[in-house]
């Protein structure tokens, strides 16, 4: 069982205020801040309760994307399409670091945008 708290500590040792955190194994939101629940709509609780990729507009596009590149990238830059709560589909710019750390693979994202 993930400890959550042990997570975000060890997610701001790269940004200091993250936005999301997702585990890279289940595609589970470890963390989602105030500032994004705002954007899509949602609250975290209800964020914690579904696939991160379950948000991306281009949902199987994204998880390739993080199986394939993004345990092999560090660090990068990614303008992204996720789906709000109510369906909308609005673009944001994320800054990712993705991870291993406590036997996992997390990414950790910053919106740069909203």
């Amino acid at each position: 069982m993930l400890d959550k708290n042990k997570i975000i500590t060890m997610a701001k040792k790269y940004v200091d205020k993250p936005d999301k955190i997702i585990d890279l194994y289940d595609f589970s939101i470890v963390y989602a801040s105030p500032k994004l629940c705002q954007y899509l709509g949602y609250s975290e609780e209800d964020l914690e309760k579904i696939p991160a990729y379950d948000i991306f507009a281009d949902a199987e596009k994204m998880k390739n994307e993080v199986i394939g590149e993004g345990l092999f990238n560090e660090h990068g830059f990614k303008e992204i399409n996720i789906r709000t709560k109510m369906g909308d589909v609005v673009q944001s710019k994320m800054e990712f670091y993705t991870i291993q750390e406590d036997g996992g693979f997390f990414q950790i994202g910053k919106m740069l945008d909203n």
